[in-house]
């Protein structure tokens, strides 16, 4: 069960003699992107002991995981008119509730960032 590299065939006697001992380290990873890599190391590495015969692999079939933090919300200039009417009658406690009923409707998020400070002043 050994690679055909010319490591392997320098350390073959190693391998197969009856006196010869080999250390494995073997390196795996806790990540879900690298299954198969872990699962053919963890492989290799019980054929090099000979354990292959004691081991079994069970698959289990895992739902996504919910995501840990809600999506961000849309930036200002992509606010809709009613987003718009929404943020601003929730401004300061719904001091701008009146000016915003009063926007035109078609007053959109990025008409209101392609204005300049002093024209909310």
């Amino acid at each position: 069960p050994y690679r055909a590299s010319t490591l392997t065939r320098v350390l073959a006697e190693s391998f197969t003699h009856p006196r010869g001992l080999v250390g494995v380290l073997a390196t795996v990873s806790p990540g879900c992107t690298d299954t198969e890599h872990t699962l053919h190391t963890l492989h290799t590495v019980t054929a090099m002991c000979g354990l292959d015969v004691l081991t079994k692999e069970v698959r289990t079939e895992v739902a996504p995981a919910a995501p840990l933090l809600p999506p961000p919300p849309a930036a200002p200039k992509e606010w809709h008119h009613d987003a718009l009417v929404a943020w601003m009658a929730n401004l300061r406690g719904g001091r701008f509730r009146a000016q915003a009923a009063a926007l035109p409707s078609d007053l959109r998020g990025k008409d209101i960032c392609r204005k300049p400070a002093n024209y909310f002043t």
